[in-house]
């Protein structure tokens, strides 16, 4: 795709140039013709003067303009034959391009039962006597272009992690770095149709309490170094687990670097950040279900950047510090 921009870019320089080359000439002589004809009538303020420039204006651009209107058809043919010629080469190109897939990236914050953050009843085998809520972390990929997106995938490059108290740690350089679909798990989607939307999974909370049965969380109820028995822990949603429990996280603050893209698509890079360190133990279970997803909502901060810089990692502590960003969109 940015070949082709740069393309275009050269094409339109190209097709100007022509025109330039092609009309100012004529454009020229046409308001040197009217100049001079505005003095025709200035005779009787000075002849002498009206005379030499009578003169000048007969022999030289009458003369001008009079070859130059003549050669006029040949300068239309040859234009129109380079036009002829530059849709033929570029016309597929410029349709195949205008037509393309526009991606977007964004979180719904104005949707109190937006599926972004979403707190979700399930079953788990083992113990389906019992529902517990699921908080999803979702953002919301749209295709505002022409065309179909197809196999769109959303890449995470790195995660960047912060204690609550503000110390870097080492970033976690994923092996494997593809997310997941929501309601399918697949890494790729097939297909994205015009002004459409789905959902990619970022990261899920369970419920402690049942986290132990729960092979995402490798079935631990407690994991020490990461999270306490009762703590939520923040289960980041790549397609293949990493063995290491590296995209398993106890409360803190996380600025993940994804890669939205697919074929025929130009990649948009995002940053993701997730801060959970309000979030030390799991809603009252005589709350309703309503009531305990608005009580996490409140102390789960999710937010989706735009143009991120991954390398600039005072960026990510901009970002972190400006508060409150609550369930926002900030693209």
């Amino acid at each position: 795709m940015r070949i082709l921009k740069k393309i275009s870019g050269w094409l339109i320089f190209i097709v100007f140039g022509v025109f330039l080359t092609l009309f100012i000439p004529s454009f020229f002589v046409f308001f040197v013709r009217l100049l001079y004809g505005f003095y025709d009538g200035c005779f009787t303020l000075n002849g002498d003067f009206c005379g030499a420039v009578s003169l000048v204006k007969s022999r030289v651009f009458d003369d001008l303009f009079r070859d130059f209107s003549g050669n006029m058809s040949s300068w239309f043919a040859a234009l129109g034959t380079i036009a002829a010629v530059v849709v033929a080469i570029f016309k597929d190109s410029f349709v195949k391009w205008y037509k393309r897939p526009k991606l977007n990236v964004s979180i719904d914050d104005n949707k109190g039962d937006s599926p972004c953050y979403r707190n979700v009843p399930q079953f788990y085998a083992g113990r389906c006597d019992s529902i517990c809520n699921s908080f999803f972390l979702r953002i919301r990929v749209r295709n505002r272009g022409l065309s179909v997106a197809e196999n769109v995938q959303v890449f995470a490059k790195q995660i960047n992690t912060y204690s609550c108290a503000g110390i870097e740690e080492k970033p976690v350089d994923y092996l494997a770095m593809d997310m997941v679909w929501a309601n399918s798990g697949d890494d790729f989607f097939p297909r994205i149709y015009p002004d459409s939307e789905r959902y990619c999974d970022i990261a899920l909370i369970l419920d402690p309490d049942i986290r132990g049965f729960d092979s995402r969380y490798y079935c631990h109820q407690q994991w020490s170094g990461k999270y306490e028995e009762k703590e939520p822990a923040l289960c980041i949603q790549v397609r293949y687990p990493l063995g290491s429990g590296d995209h398993i996280k106890g409360p803190g603050r996380y600025g993940l670097h994804v890669v939205v893209s697919g074929k025929d698509v130009e990649p948009i890079n995002k940053e993701i950040i997730i801060d959970t360190c309000d979030f030390k133990s799991w809603p009252d279970r005589d709350k309703d279900a309503k009531e305990e997803e608005k009580e996490i909502r409140g102390k789960v901060k999710f937010c989706v950047y735009q143009n991120w810089w991954h390398k600039n990692v005072r960026r990510v502590k901009e970002l972190i510090s400006k508060a409150p960003f609550k369930m926002q969109s900030c693209d």
